[in-house]
């Protein structure tokens, strides 16, 4: 067999095992035009995909996207940027715990113990029922520490046997620009090894009420 005739059966080899193995970021475009719903009226919005590990997501163009591992796990924040006008106290925080902390258990230990998120930011955290979203586990509303104006949520949902943490915060005043773009950013979002959304996974553990509101040492 020729030279050229052995390099390219590699090629179509090696195309054809890169496409059964389903590269989703050589499918789904770099940006896309949407359309989200403010104040009652539709306006266009230009997106950004965000690729993480386990999941990729596409972010309108007035926020801001930062990404963060550690031992614990994948972090993804999306900051409100609107007008140009960066505003840390309003975010989506998602959060995808390592393998050995990845039940839901170990999920609810990262929210809710001591050392976890919610009591970390001096947050207050109240069960929500029913959930906040359709694929939740668990979800929680968010107040902020007296005289604070911050509001938002905490759900906890599971994939393949994993968890996923996603908090939602913000001073009140964003309350109508945060809720459509946050609904816009989990809508989107595509986990890499199914190619499907969001969506709720029967658990063996039942969910426990609880109400936290102490000063912890993990940040989010």
């Amino acid at each position: 067999m020729s030279r050229p005739h052995v390099l390219a059966t590699i090629l179509f080899t090696a195309a054809t095992l890169l496409i059964a193995c389903g590269d989703e970021r050589a499918e789904l475009p770099a940006t896309r035009s949407d359309t989200v719903m403010l104040e009652g009226d539709p306006h266009p919005i230009e997106t950004q995909r965000v690729d993480a590990a386990l999941y990729t997501l596409y972010v309108p163009s007035d926020m801001i996207v930062e990404q963060s591992a550690s031992d614990e796990g994948e972090g993804v924040r999306v900051i409100a940027n609107f007008g140009g006008s960066r505003t840390d106290s309003a975010f989506l925080h998602i959060f995808t715990p390592n393998d050995s902390a990845s039940g839901l258990d170990d999920v609810r230990r990262l929210l809710l113990e001591p050392n976890g998120i919610i009591g970390s930011n001096g947050w207050k955290a109240e069960e929500m029922t029913p959930v906040r979203y359709a694929w939740a586990v668990e979800s929680f509303r968010i107040t902020g520490r007296r005289g604070s104006d911050i509001m938002g949520s905490a759900s906890i949902g599971m994939h393949g046997g994993r968890g996923i943490i996603v908090v939602t915060v913000y001073p009140a005043e964003f309350a109508d620009g945060m809720g459509p773009r946050v609904a816009m950013i989990l809508e989107s979002l595509q986990w890499r090894d199914t190619r499907t959304g969001l969506a709720r996974e029967q658990t063996t553990t039942r969910p426990r009420r609880r109400e936290i509101d102490r000063n912890q040492r993990l940040q989010l």
